[in-house]
């Protein structure tokens, strides 16, 4: 299935499973809160997977790059356990980065 069509038809998945990882991702890697973090999606055997990584500076991302939180927000988190996130606060920010890259995408396809 082709980026922009995963992003259209299954926006409510890729919500879900970011809100599914995004805690330990802020928190992860040893507190690494100088870095940022891009969210991007992956299809695998068609169930919807979201993962992540850190970087540092600019850098060229790949369309399936949907969401990032940089590291001045991250600092936000420092010394905090995971599991004293309430996720549920990012969800409005994922659901309109997701809106953008759409719009994003359809841009470039036409």
């Amino acid at each position: 299935m082709k980026t922009l069509e995963i992003f259209k038809t299954r926006k409510t998945e890729i919500v879900n499973a970011t809100l599914e990882v995004i805690a330990d991702a802020i928190c992860g890697n040893g507190g690494m809160f100088t870095s940022s973090v891009a969210f991007f999606v992956k299809e695998v055997d068609e169930t919807i997977e979201v993962d992540s990584y850190r970087f540092t500076g600019q850098q060229y991302h790949s369309e399936n790059v949907f969401y990032i939180i940089y590291s001045s927000e991250i600092q936000n988190y420092n010394d905090t356990e995971p599991d004293s996130i309430d996720v549920s606060e990012f969800e409005f920010y994922i659901e309109e980065a997701i809106d953008r890259h759409i719009a994003d995408l359809e841009t470039i396809e036409e």
